[in-house]
């Protein structure tokens, strides 16, 4: 009978190695899980103080108030936030980008001059609706219903800035291809945001009687009825 000798030290090297890659495995989840936690957590702190803001403006809110709102120990929050002004600022700073984004997409998505002005008018009535509570803040801070919080003013001015260059080198395709009318392509923009804006502030405050695609064809025939070329 043969017999098979077996390496106690070398096996014992082995148990080793694999309890040591078993635990190290461990290690890798469990910061994911607390990370994950840590995410929600924030993200509950950003709605809370999105609602307390909105109702109370920047001046008004409190990190108490937020912290109540949350339904977390005022504590938690500075874990967070330094401060109140830090956490108003990353309140814009997030939500900004989103809208930055995702006027973006819809306008490159969107055919032709004519197409992606449509789309724009389209998609600032339809981000209103999906963030109301922060696009009344942040309406509030443009018009200066609210004192401004100096923090959010880098965030409110790249926003504008980048939206008022898309629209204008889309309006001045349009002029060039002769399907708008010939006029200074900035001017042109700032008068679509200003109604852009109005269009806004009206459907978020709830001033109104028409449904969201009457309010928006409504802004599309004002807009397009004074820069459509007459052959277009």
């Amino acid at each position: 009978m043969k017999i098979h000798y077996v390496n106690i030290r070398s096996q014992r090297r082995a148990n080793e190695k694999t309890t040591f890659r078993s635990g190290d495995s461990m290690a890798k989840r469990i910061p994911g899980r607390h990370e994950r936690e840590r995410k929600r957590h924030r993200a509950e702190i950003l709605r809370a103080a999105e609602e307390v803001f909105t109702e109370k403006g920047f001046h008004g809110a409190s990190m108490q108030d937020i912290a109540e709102r949350a339904e977390f120990a005022v504590g938690t929050l500075y874990k967070f936030f330094p401060g109140k002004e830090d956490l108003y600022h990353a309140l814009f700073v997030e939500k900004v980008g989103r809208i930055e984004a995702i006027i973006g997409e819809n306008m490159d998505n969107a055919t032709g001059p004519v197409g992606k002005l449509e789309r724009l008018i389209e998609i600032n009535l339809q981000i209103a609706e999906k963030y109301k509570k922060f696009f009344r803040l942040y309406l509030r801070e443009i018009i200066g219903k609210f004192p401004v919080n100096p923090a959010t003013q880098p965030q409110i001015k790249r926003l504008r800035d980048h939206i008022v260059k898309r629209v204008a080198d889309v309006i001045a395709a349009g002029v060039k291809r002769g399907v708008l009318r010939k006029a200074d392509p900035r001017a042109m923009t700032m008068v679509l945001l200003g109604m852009l804006r109005g269009s806004a502030f009206i459907w978020v405050e709830g001033r109104h009687k028409l449904t969201l695609d009457e309010l928006t064809e409504t802004v599309k025939k004002m807009f397009f009825k004074g820069v459509l070329a007459d052959d277009a």
